[in-house]
């Protein structure tokens, strides 16, 4: 029982560590796929994007689990969905900045889906360069260029 004690600490205190190293990729935790691949767009390779819904999954319904708690405690940054989509989330206790990206989307009802209107990734990534740029202002630059290269129409070609 105290090895696995010892060890969870380990564990932890690694995640922390990687989290804020300053060469190291930032550690951004997101509650859902479209988020994870919003961030990832956003942060380019100086950012390791974990979920904690599994890709086809449901952030609902999420039972978390001690690896994904430390996880999240392990962040440097973490993404929700916001409104009602995690209801798990109240419970934790973070210390790691928490955004709800659904603050500034114009919201028909309260309904979590609003991920779905590809309009919204221009509020959304502004939000993810605005946090990124805190955590890395040296990078901010290169996270709104990235954001400007996501956001460009893109000619489909047949």
């Amino acid at each position: 029982m105290f090895e696995l004690a010892r060890w969870t600490l380990a564990a932890a205190l690694a995640f922390a560590g990687a989290a804020f190293a300053a060469d190291a990729p930032l550690r951004i935790v997101a509650t859902s796929a479209d988020l994870k691949s919003l961030v990832e767009a956003v942060g380019g390779d100086q950012v390791s994007v974990e979920i904690v819904a599994p890709p086809a999954g449901e952030p609902r319904a999420v039972e978390l689990k001690a690896s994904q708690i430390l996880r999240l405690k392990g962040a440097a940054l973490i993404l929700r969905v916001g409104l009602d989509h995690e209801p798990w989330f109240a419970k934790m206790k973070l210390t790691a900045p928490v955004v709800d990206v659904s603050r500034g989307i114009e919201l028909l009802h309260n309904n979590p889906r609003y991920l779905l209107d590809p309009a919204n990734a221009r509020p959304i990534t502004a939000t993810i360069v605005k946090e990124l740029s805190k955590l890395r202002p040296a990078s901010a630059a290169a996270f709104e260029e990235n954001r400007t290269r996501f956001l460009e129409p893109r000619a489909i070609s047949g």
